[in-house]
């Protein structure tokens, strides 16, 4: 905010939850609050067992939608990225975009029905389960919804959003050959318009696709950099396009890609960092 402290933060666990760090209470703000004084609320569940025992390795990306935090994170084990590790491989992983209202005291507690608890559940969600974009009037009955990915198929990048488009990098295993010594499986690339999961590219409706070379991608990293006097927005690793071997992104690992700013579109974020003196 414009006083540069922070409202709320967010996290996510190995067990597919999701919870909001606050100040006093749930719906305080932290600001200028002892950190020893912060409370932590779980907000969300998609976990399980068997196929239902996703993992976030990494943090959700929250945009601020003038006080509704909307969080963006997909499930999946990196650590366990070949199809040999069946308690990996066989999960069902999901991409999750989804709201939080901590200033409304009823946000959680009105899905006490769906979910059998007050938190946001797969109920709470739009379930997007094939190529369709859902419409305007069924994503607005819930609060987010998910992205259902192909079988074997793990998020293994953090997600991150620019001018409305979140990007994130998947991996599906590839079966083992006794005559290879490894296989590095098929990588993708997502670019979707956080709203509704529909595709952003301008080379492809596809939402995701695959990157010449497979393995494990690193997370898409944004920045703003000078290019002949005026600042430019680009990105690496987030799906350039261009049509490699195979119909996909040619070496979408190293390659820059310039991204335009759409009216009104939400800008990347900056981090920021502090030390707390003891």
């Amino acid at each position: 905010n414009s006083t540069g402290m922070a409202k709320f933060a967010y996290g996510a666990d190995l067990g597919g939850n999701v919870y909001r760090i606050s100040g006093t209470s749930p719906n305080v703000e932290i600001g200028n609050t002892d950190p020893e004084k912060w409370t932590i609320t779980k907000i969300a569940a998609f976990g399980g067992s068997g196929a239902d025992n996703r993992k976030f390795m990494f943090g959700p990306d929250v945009l601020d939608e003038n006080g509704t935090y909307v969080l963006l994170i997909g499930s999946g084990d990196r650590e366990k990225p070949l199809r040999q590790y069946a308690s990996a491989s066989a999960v069902q992983n999901r991409f999750y975009v989804f709201r939080d209202k901590p200033t409304v005291a009823t946000y959680l507690s009105d899905e006490k029905t769906n979910c059998g608890a007050e938190l946001i559940c797969h109920a709470s969600l739009t379930p997007i389960l094939d190529k369709t974009t859902p419409s305007d009037s069924v994503l607005a009955a819930k609060k987010g919804w998910y992205l259902a990915l192909s079988a074997s198929e793990q998020v293994v990048t953090s997600a991150i959003t620019v001018f409305n488009t979140v990007i994130f990098s998947t991996h599906v295993p590839t079966p083992p050959d006794p005559n290879q010594c490894s296989a590095l499986g098929t990588a993708y690339t997502y670019n979707l318009n956080y709203t509704n999961a529909a595709s952003t590219r301008t080379d492809s409706s596809d939402r995701g696709r695959p990157v010449a070379g497979g393995g494990l991608l690193p997370s898409a990293v944004v920045g703003n950099v000078n290019v002949d006097g005026r600042t430019v927005t680009v990105c690496t690793s987030c799906g350039a396009g261009g049509g490699g071997a195979g119909g996909g992104d040619d070496g979408d690992r190293l390659k820059f890609k310039v991204l335009e700013a759409p009216t009104g579109a939400i800008r990347p974020k900056s981090r920021v960092y502090w030390k707390i003196k003891k």
